[in-house]
């Protein structure tokens, strides 16, 4: 009975380490015209949350570039992102989506 427990323990642990029960969401990266500014990047990922089914956004000033992460099991409209950004003051010149790049 024990040598059952250590076993499913070890394959559960094993699962979990490797990826194969909890895959990260693929992520979608906007590169801006300009983003030179910690307080604009700031505004700009809080905008970017707002946006449904988004769960994280890291700003890169040097990239000028914002990489956001969507929820578990959920897909953020790559248009709504880029409108959004456009209506925060950005001018978005890439989107790099799961499903393609604009």
């Amino acid at each position: 009975m024990r040598t059952r427990i250590a076993v499913g323990l070890a394959v559960a642990i094993l699962l979990l380490s490797s990826g194969v029960v909890r895959a990260e969401p693929p992520s979608t990266t906007i590169t801006l015209k300009e983003l030179d500014c910690p307080s604009c990047a700031k505004k700009l990922a809080t905008k970017l949350l707002q946006v449904p089914g988004v769960a994280q956004v890291k700003t890169d000033l040097d990239a000028r570039a914002a990489v956001i992460r969507p929820q578990p099991n959920r897909q953020v409209s790559p248009r709504a992102l880029w409108d959004t950004a456009e209506k925060a003051g950005f001018e978005p010149v890439k989107l790099e989506a799961p499903g393609g790049t604009f």
